[in-house]
């Protein structure tokens, strides 16, 4: 059961750093760029997202509430230890 638990956890985890990625990134100060592995590609300035463009994909894709269902699911999680 223990070991279920920790793979629930670690589950949790990764879900959400998978939902969280996109909004960490959108979030960098403007002038900034956002942390990036350097094997990353550049995308001219000309061709980057909107705020407008990204938040129109955040709605798409349902961020907000994929983020708010795991924030939800945190604290069970935690605690059923």
């Amino acid at each position: 059961m223990d070991r279920m638990n920790r793979s629930s956890k670690f589950a949790a985890v990764i879900g959400m750093t998978l939902v969280l990625a996109p909004w960490a990134v959108a979030q960098a100060p403007a002038g900034q760029p956002a942390a990036s592995p350097a094997s990353a590609t550049v995308i001219p300035p000309d061709q980057q997202p909107t705020k407008e463009q990204l938040a129109k994909l955040f709605e798409l894709i349902r961020v907000r509430e994929q983020v708010q269902s795991v924030l939800k699911m945190m604290p069970a999680m935690v605690s059923s230890r």
